[in-house]
């Protein structure tokens, strides 16, 4: 999605999470320095899971989030109370729920048209750097008292190696 800035993103199945490792008994044929009844550990390759969660209104209150700002939901929540994103007008005030913790997240880019305090593209990193998070959003039609709809977007959720993309709507306002 050239969208995000960022060569084309692709969805990725992260099966990393539900490979152990594994144990074999090599032969002489396949190593000659190891004994033939020597058990030897494969390190498989590993990656940083990243699990999104919904979070309500509580939750983000709870968490000091929440007034201006947007909210994103996944496309297939629509009109529910299933929040993925929060960002406020107020610096370093996005939160997610990753791996079912509420975490901050500082903005580190933003470009495009300006609407409460958000921008059309944003660049976030989570007070740890460990986990980026690149949001484009589409403005739709002004709603009710001030407020502007999300009519399409993606997220991009990055904890290493591991993408997760999550297509979005919401609103912003005040």
């Amino acid at each position: 999605m050239a969208l995000l800035g960022c060569s084309l993103f692709t969805a990725q199945v992260d099966t990393a999470n539900t490979l152990q490792s594994t144990q074999s008994t090599p032969t002489t044929s396949e190593n000659k320095s190891i004994p033939d009844n020597q058990t030897v550990k494969k390190q498989l390759i590993t990656s940083a899971f990243i699990d999104v969660n919904t979070f309500n209104l509580d939750e983000l209150f709870d968490s000091k989030g929440g007034g201006c700002g947007m909210t994103l939901q996944a496309k297939n929540e629509k009109r529910t109370q299933k929040f993925l994103f929060f960002n406020g007008i107020s610096p370093n005030s996005m939160l997610m729920k990753i791996n079912s913790k509420m975490t901050r997240f500082s903005l580190v880019e933003a470009v495009g048209n300006d609407f409460y305090g958000q921008k059309n593209f944003q660049t976030f990193v989570s007070e740890d750097k460990k986990i980026e998070v690149r949001v484009a959003v589409v403005q739709g039609e002004s709603g009710e008292i001030e407020s502007l709809g999300i009519s399409t977007g993606v997220m991009l959720v990055k904890i290493g190696d591991s993408f997760r993309e999550l297509v979005v709507i919401g609103d912003a306002g005040c």
